[in-house]
């Protein structure tokens, strides 16, 4: 269950700095599929993350 949670940890700060930083939108050009999945992955657990903060 911890490593689930730093899993969720990382995730939501990876978020964070998609939201803040344009990169993301480069990063989506070079490997879309990756990072839909990230992005889909951060969504689902966002939630979870607004509960940690």
């Amino acid at each position: 269950m911890k490593a689930a949670q730093e899993g969720n940890h990382i995730l939501c700060g990876l978020r964070k700095k998609a939201l803040r930083f344009p990169t993301a939108s480069a990063i989506s050009t070079i490997c879309p599929s990756d990072y839909l999945q990230l992005t889909q992955t951060a969504n689902t657990i966002s939630g979870g993350c607004a509960r940690q903060e």
